[in-house]
């Protein structure tokens, strides 16, 4: 136990645990690479020549747009699948472990997609790679709120949605090097290097002192609180931690159970003679009731309540608990249905037929960076900010920025009449490289650097704040498992919504955006 003075409740940095904290983030990057590499690189994998590159392995995989359009979308589904299982395996396993074996998934995706020699194989190598996203949408956050200190915290959730972005640009990066033949298999199969990095290092990581706590495993959950906190004192924050669970809504593990993982303690199971359940020393005791126990052996008693996780029916069942798992549903459908999507997924095509494919692959790069930079923002400002105003700013600067795109594709503006020619030297090149650019292409910039502000980044680390431990793992599934469903909808409705609608398109998501203001502003809270 930590002798010092000081409180681990204000230690801002620790050494060991943003090394844990970053070590689950590699996953996060996996999820943004594995969402990424197929923008660029479509044209490769579909339209080379009909040669082969050996005996087994064809230089393309021929596909429709439609078919295309459903192998790219069916990393979503996967993305849905994942997270529908991880609050399971999560509470189930544990947070750490499920991010280890999450690896395998990963590393088996990566060798369907790289061998491919079937549309059908190339298929479930994108299912697979999706369905280790989604695992990795739920354990990463929860891993990061349980380990990260209480100053950290929001930063360090925040560098979830950072690791995606950056992911993202990494693989429309590589694309610029490697989009050619065999070139193409090395991209889709590179996600197996930072599974098996993460693998690695996930063996120096400790499981999380909450899930140790939830599991009755009280003395190995102060071990790795004190490891987290390093040179201060654990006292009042673990303390903190058991008062937490002890108000959640749960059911007791048996005392045998839990006698045989804690050698030292014990959880007792109540009878009616006692209100609360209760942990003593558990030498001799285990399969004891409270009335079996003499009055010698309850004098080091702590009160608290080993827990059963809770599901989602759980949860809304739970008055207590409803009101705000409904709030942090609500918030990641918003993230999908924001129109995000048509820009991250559809950029290389929208904007090669204005720029040509060549610079808008450097402009699909540009998109990404900005989305990195502005994610990083994000998190340095977070503490100072708070999350709701991120929200706020968020929601209302994409609906501006729909407007805007909406306007400048209607009548066409160049952006050199919107700056009425006063172009500074610093930024004179871009009219250089892309003559006649059109506002438009700003407004798109903009609208994704609004995103990765607020509605991107923040919305993830909105549930540890305001949900029991017992309950977030349920939440975070269930919450993820709907902005998976929006993400497949609305990337497989916005090339039809384009077809139809034109340059209107981006109305609709001018109107969801004003709505989520609306929301944002009315029901979440200051957290």
């Amino acid at each position: 136990m930590n002798t010092t003075s000081r409180d681990s409740r204000y230690k801002v940095f620790d050494k060991y645990a943003l090394f844990s904290n970053f070590t689950a983030l590699i996953a996060g990057l996996n999820a943004g690479y594995n969402s990424g590499v197929p923008n660029i690189s479509q044209d490769v994998i579909l339209e080379c020549p009909p040669a082969t590159t050996g005996a087994y392995f064809p230089d393309c995989l021929p596909m429709e747009p439609l078919v295309w359009g459903f192998a790219v979308g069916v990393f979503a589904i996967g993305g849905l699948i994942g997270s529908i299982g991880a609050g399971y395996i999560t509470s189930t396993i544990g947070r750490r472990n499920t991010l280890l074996w999450n690896n395998v998934v990963f590393v088996a995706g990566g060798l369907a997609l790289a061998m491919s020699t079937t549309t059908v194989l190339f298929v479930i190598g994108r299912l697979l790679v999706g369905i280790g996203s989604g695992v990795a949408g739920v354990a990463i956050p929860t891993y990061i709120a349980e380990t990260s200190t209480n100053r950290m915290r929001g930063t360090m959730g925040i560098l979830f949605e950072s690791s995606q972005m950056l992911g993202i640009l990494l693989a429309q990066a590589f694309c610029l090097f490697f989009n050619g033949v065999p070139g193409w298999r090395w991209l889709m199969g590179a996600t197996i290097a930072p599974a098996a990095i993460q693998a690695v290092l996930l063996c120096f990581c400790k499981e999380t002192p909450r899930y140790l706590i939830m599991t009755g495993r009280l003395d190995e959950a102060k071990d790795v609180l004190e490891k987290l906190r390093f040179g201060y004192d654990t006292e009042n924050e673990f303390q903190e931690m058991l008062d937490a669970q002890r108000g959640d809504s749960s059911t007791p593990t048996s005392s045998t159970q839990l006698c045989s993982s804690n050698p030292s303690t014990c959880v007792l199971d109540s009878d009616k003679e006692y209100e609360e359940k209760t942990i003593i020393p558990c030498e001799g005791l285990k399969g004891k009731s409270l009335t079996e126990v003499t009055e010698e052996e309850r004098q080091e008693v702590t009160v608290v309540t080993a827990l059963r996780p809770l599901n989602i029916l759980d949860v809304l069942r739970d008055r207590s608990l409803k009101k705000f798992s409904i709030i942090s549903i609500i918030l990641f459908a918003f993230q999908p249905l924001s129109g995000i999507i048509g820009i991250i997924y559809y950029s290389q095509s929208i904007f090669k037929d204005v720029f040509g494919a060549e610079k808008a692959s450097y402009v699909t790069i540009g998109i990404a960076i900005i989305n990195l930079v502005m994610t990083s923002v994000s998190a340095v400002i977070i503490a100072r900010t708070g999350r709701k105003l991120l929200l706020l700013i968020s929601a209302s600067g994409m609906a501006v920025m729909a407007v805007t795109m909406v306007l400048a594709s209607l009548y066409n503006i160049e952006m050199l009449v919107v700056v009425s020619c006063k172009i500074p030297n610093s930024i004179r090149w871009i009219y250089r490289v892309f003559p006649n650019i059109q506002a438009s292409f700003f407004s798109a910039l903009l609208y994704v650097a609004a995103f990765a502000i607020g509605m991107g980044p923040v919305t993830v680390t909105i549930i540890p704040e305001i949900m029991p431990t017992v309950a977030v793992s349920a939440v975070v599934g269930a919450a993820t498992s709907i902005g998976w469903i929006g993400t497949f909808s609305v990337g497989l409705i916005i090339p039809t919504m384009k077809q139809y609608m034109g340059s209107y398109t981006f109305l609709v998501f001018a109107v969801i955006n004003i709505i989520a203001t609306i929301f944002i502003k009315m029901f979440v809270p200051n957290a």
